[in-house]
């Protein structure tokens, strides 16, 4: 159950990232489907629906992350370095995107924080598969 709740975990670290990707392609979508005398598209509303929701999806990636570090805690009786690091970013990506949100604090700094972390954490998601997996190298 606790490897099952670390994909879970990863899937909704990767659905919250998918912000930037959809900045980027929305305006393509929404040009090929004015091209098309179309209102709107699947992939749109896929789109919008990603860039809408994406914090939410970062909410449950932490509620996800605490339920396997309890488990994997009551499980193995130690504390995982990567993981607890990986827990303390993901809040900072909350608290970074939260902080713009109601326009406190420098938001360019902000935003180039909440636009680095992402990449921080999925090189600490594969350095914490490889450090604290069950299976030797």
């Amino acid at each position: 159950m606790g490897p099952l709740l670390g994909f879970i975990t990863i899937f909704f670290i990767a659905m919250s990232m998918t912000r930037k990707l959809v900045k980027l392609t929305l305006a393509s979508v929404v040009k090929r489907n004015k091209l098309k005398e179309k209102k709107t598209s699947l992939d749109l509303q896929i789109l919008l629906f990603l860039q809408k929701n994406h914090r939410y999806f970062g909410i449950l990636a932490l509620l996800s992350a605490l339920a396997h570090a309890a488990l994997q805690f009551s499980i193995t009786g130690s504390p995982s370095l990567t993981g607890g690091t990986l827990i303390g970013l993901l809040i900072a990506q909350g608290v970074t995107g939260y902080l713009q949100e109601q326009k406190k604090g420098n938001i360019r700094v902000l935003n180039k924080i909440h636009e680095i972390l992402p990449f921080i954490i999925t090189g600490l998601i594969i350095a914490h598969i490889i450090l604290n997996s069950s299976i030797p190298l």
